[in-house]
């Protein structure tokens, strides 16, 4: 996930957080930088997951934006098939 903002200095600077989907502790979101990875393997078979994150600039009055992000994963290397990893955004 990106995000920018216009405005110059520390007014501009954006973190990120996972606030909300992580109940499994699957998931990491990088503070700085947005990325979202694992933090250990998934469990062993197909699922879907359902990640809110919050992009904040440090401006006053802050503003913020919200993805809601699904990742569905596909357990078929299981059966001899190439796994998957289907991601959408909102």
């Amino acid at each position: 996930m990106v995000a920018t903002d216009s405005d110059a200095g520390e007014n501009g600077r954006v973190t990120y957080s996972l606030d909300h989907g992580d109940d499994g502790g699957f998931f990491h979101v990088d503070e700085l930088t947005g990325a979202v990875t694992t933090t250990r393997r998934l469990p062993g078979r197909a699922a879907d997951y359902r990640l809110v994150i919050t992009a904040r600039d440090h401006g006053q009055p802050a503003r913020f934006t919200v993805l809601d992000l699904r990742l569905s994963v596909d357990d078929s290397a299981a059966v001899g098939r190439p796994a998957g990893l289907a991601i959408a955004g909102r």
